[in-house]
């Protein structure tokens, strides 16, 4: 038998989304709502697959290159691991990486839906799972336990600029 994990998805992005963060609530919206819906249509999936087939899923919805989700490391709290990651049309190695100097810091000090939509790397410099990816624009929602702990995240990466 399964047991379910509570979690919450906020709905407002709060932070300073560099350089236009006051119009990422329509691409914020969308993103919850499809987060939310595929764990309802991969509700029969466990495991790993699970996570494969979700970031996969979210990938495609988005036709996006990679989508990262991640979890706060469980012995090192200033860093993320991921769960499962797919780039470029096929899931890669899990890999660690630090919170400091990465968007998903920014996700986890606002608790919320975040959109970094051009030259996120020009941003964040050092982040190495930007670097792996490529990416210039990214999108990330935290993932939070009920009592509202911090819990990892899921990640949207592009080659290309968010435009709506």
């Amino acid at each position: 038998m399964r047991t379910a994990t509570a979690f919450s998805v906020s709905l407002q992005p709060r932070c300073n989304a560099w350089p236009d963060s006051t119009d990422a609530t329509p691409v914020a919206e969308a993103f919850r709502k499809a987060v939310s819906r595929l764990l309802g249509v991969l509700e029969t999936a466990t495991g790993q697959a699970f996570l494969e087939r979700f970031v996969t899923g979210v990938a495609e919805l988005f036709d996006a290159d990679s989508a990262v989700a991640a979890r706060i490391h469980p012995t090192d709290p200033a860093c993320l691991q991921t769960l499962a990651v797919y780039n470029e049309g096929r899931i890669v190695d899990n890999s660690v990486w630090p919170l400091a100097g990465s968007p998903a810091a920014e996700v986890f000090d606002s608790a919320a839906p975040c959109i970094f939509r051009s030259r996120v790397q020009e941003r964040f410099p050092d982040d190495r799972m930007l670097a792996r990816t490529n990416a210039y624009c990214c999108t990330g929602v935290p993932l939070l336990a009920g009592n509202g702990e911090k819990l990892g995240l899921v990640a949207l990466l592009d080659r290309r600029e968010i435009r709506n």
